[in-house]
């Protein structure tokens, strides 16, 4: 979330009176924007806050000119040197400057938006770094078991993060075929890319887990949209787990999973899995709500705002709980 400029400039200025960073409340005076401007976390004592606050704000006055510097650090009570109280230090000011001390109310104002504009500068650069490269707005998943070979169809949109997206990173669990060695072509693997770019040969990732990287037609600047579908052929011979899932890697804001069983395949329990830890998949004791598929075997389910590196999908059995 964004710190809003004018809220950090007002904090900045309820911050200055009195004692500055010295005031004995200092955790109650720090606002919000201020907050995370400064990487203040909930459960911070008093004295953390204001070496936290004072670390960041030096840091940041460093960069402000040197008039600069001097009338912030006294503003602020960062100035060991200068008097404990706001308007003493206003006044010892204006006295050294020959000015009147309104005048140097306005110089602090203004620097204050200077020091605002910094601290907003280096925080969207800190952001931008930990800012994913992409995530994904809608994924669409339509897997279905009576065909002649079982087949999985996905689509999915995603949206840069970041300018200068080339290439996405792709990841399917399955069985490879006996004789596969660890790297090797996308067909052999039953993988089609059907549109939104070009598909790398596969990479062992796990021992089911296969990786691919998908190159973009052209890159992507920062909030650019892109969409890319694949279609998967899983013969029944290699092996197809109990369950059907997406555990993203980054945010994925939506995703909707059809599953065609088909009358003659239809499972005995079908359950929806929200939110479930990788490792817990293949647990045989089921957890989740229990779905009933219609007449002709197919479930349907989708899900809004997934949590990174959670599972979420269906699970199948036939045998009884």
């Amino acid at each position: 979330m964004g710190v809003p400029a004018e809220q950090l400039v007002n904090e900045l200025k309820a911050l200055r009176k009195g004692l500055g960073v010295e005031t004995d409340d200092i955790g109650a005076r720090v606002g919000r924007a201020l907050q995370r401007v400064c990487g203040v976390e909930d459960g911070d004592t008093g004295e953390r806050v204001r070496r936290k606050v004072r670390d960041q704000l030096n840091a940041l006055i460093d960069q402000c000119h040197p008039e600069q510097q001097n009338l912030l650090r006294a503003a602020l009570g960062l100035d060991s040197a200068a008097p404990r109280m706001y308007q003493e230090r206003i006044k010892e000011i204006a006295e050294t400057a020959f000015v009147d001390p309104r005048t140097v109310q306005r110089r602090i104002d203004s620097a204050l938006v200077r020091l605002t504009q910094l601290a907003l500068e280096t925080r969207r650069l800190v952001d931008v770094r930990k800012r994913p490269p992409w995530h994904t707005l809608d994924l669409r998943v339509v897997m279905s078991f009576d065909l002649r070979v079982p087949e999985v169809y996905e689509t999915r949109r995603i949206v840069a993060g970041q300018d200068g997206v080339e290439e996405v990173e792709v990841g399917l669990t399955l069985t490879p075929p006996p004789d596969w060695t660890g790297s090797g072509s996308i067909e052999d693997l039953g993988v089609d890319l059907l549109y939104g770019g070009e598909l790398s040969d596969g990479i062992m990732k796990a021992r089911n887990r296969i990786g691919f990287v998908l190159r973009l037609p052209e890159p992507l600047a920062r909030g650019d949209e892109h969409e890319y579908a694949f279609r998967v052929k899983v013969p029944v011979e290699r092996g197809i787990a109990p369950h059907y899932v997406c555990t993203p890697r980054y945010q994925c804001d939506r995703f909707s999973l059809h599953v065609r069983f088909g009358a003659a395949l239809r499972p005995q329990r079908v359950w929806r899995l929200t939110g479930v830890p990788p490792l817990e998949l293949d647990d045989p004791v089921w957890t989740g709500d229990l779905v009933e598929p219609n007449r002709f075997g197919e479930v349907h389910t989708s899900f809004d705002d997934l949590e990174p590196q959670l599972s979420y999908g269906f699970g199948w059995g036939t045998d009884q709980p």
